[in-house]
């Protein structure tokens, strides 16, 4: 099964920018998941959004997000307007400095995302300069 990119976005080296996306290098189709169910009944246990005064589930196609302004006053913003607002450092990884290889804790190298380079600037990401241990 195809991993899921959970981001895409662009990594500037200097005056090279690649376009890149992230996805996990790890897979959870092996996980073992747990439901959590009623002690009592054993019933599973359902998650529902519900209005904080009148205590009844709100529908998916009934919720928003909302920037609080003041107090119980809300902007309220679907996500398609999010999406346009997005800033370019929210899309870009500028690469200031290296580090050695060997200052990454060993786990943090096996769960890390996988990246992939697209375009011109993605072989950068394939073969970096030298083998410096970095």
């Amino acid at each position: 099964m195809a991993r899921q990119t959970f981001w895409k976005g662009y990594l500037k080296l200097s005056l090279v920018t690649a376009a890149v996306s992230l996805t996990p290098a790890t897979t959870e189709s092996n996980k073992v998941r747990f439901h959590v169910l009623n002690r009592q009944t054993k019933n599973r246990v359902e998650s529902r959004y519900v209005d904080s005064v009148t205590h009844k589930p709100v529908a998916d196609r009934d919720q928003v997000k909302g920037y609080p302004r003041g107090e119980d006053d809300y902007v309220l913003l679907e996500d398609e307007e999010i999406e346009e607002v997005g800033l370019e450092s929210t899309r870009t990884i500028e690469i200031d400095s290296f580090v050695p290889r060997g200052s990454i804790d060993w786990v943090r190298q096996t769960a890390f995302s996988g990246a992939r380079g697209q375009g011109r600037g993605g072989s950068l990401l394939r073969h970096p300069r030298g083998d410096e241990g970095k």
